[in-house]
């Protein structure tokens, strides 16, 4: 082997040794195959309901952009969901092997009927979920507008599902100015009453991803309504 082709191996394995690294350094993923979560990202949800507190016992869920299930697991524990006590409803293009309390539905977003058809399964919902993510081109203007077209679908869902007093809670990347996720922000804010940006501790650092949380569903913002009748 020439000196160039020595280097280059050598230097690719560095490179190998500190990925290794870091992936015994993640004690998410650690903790993830120890109790059972498909993925690390169940405790960026537990993490979330920690501070906002949406996934009550018994609450009816939508999972959008559910795959490969670590938020349907970990929602589906919250709620007390169990076999026989199906009151989640997982949505992926994707398939996804059984969580027990929950319902999949192979469909890809947005899919014609598909509100009509988790109402006939549930009814109104009290939370809708979305860690869904566009394939990332690695430009971060063009996955940020990606990520917010999806954080869109996510919230006209949900404004066809909840039920009043709701929760929705989506992934977004940020990028840009900010122009447009304040916009889409200040839109949220006619239909809920509070909506916050959210970074769990179990994001890595680096990324670019943060949580939107909005609570407190309804048709029409309070100081919209029209006035009570005497």
């Amino acid at each position: 082997m020439s000196d160039v082709g020595k280097m280059a191996r050598k230097g690719a394995s560095a490179s190998s040794a500190r990925w290794l690294q870091r992936q015994r350094r993640d004690s998410w993923r650690r903790d993830a195959a120890r109790e059972g979560y498909r993925s690390r990202a169940a405790y960026k949800l537990l993490e979330i309901d920690n501070r906002f507190g949406f996934l009550r016992r018994r609450a009816k869920v939508v999972d959008l952009g559910a795959a490969p299930g670590g938020w349907s697991q970990a929602a589906a524990r919250r709620i007390g969901a169990a076999a026989g006590r199906e009151w989640l409803v997982g949505v992926d293009v994707l398939e996804i092997a059984p969580v027990a309390g929950c319902r999949f539905l192979q469909r890809a977003l947005p899919a014609p009927g598909l509100a009509g058809e988790i109402r006939s399964l549930l009814g109104r919902v009290d939370v809708v979920l979305s860690d869904m993510l566009a394939n990332v081109s690695g430009q971060r203007l063009v996955d940020h507008e990606r990520s917010l077209a999806l954080c869109r679908t996510a919230e006209a869902f949900a404004a066809e599902m909840l039920s009043p007093g709701g929760a929705l809670c989506c992934k977004l990347l940020r990028g840009g100015d900010g122009t447009e996720e304040q916009h889409m922000l200040a839109d949220w804010q006619t239909r809920f009453k509070q909506v916050a940006r959210f970074k769990p501790k179990a994001s890595r650092g680096e990324s670019a991803e943060i949580y939107l949380v909005a609570t407190g569903f309804a048709q029409v913002a309070p100081e919209r309504a029209a006035p009570a009748r005497a």
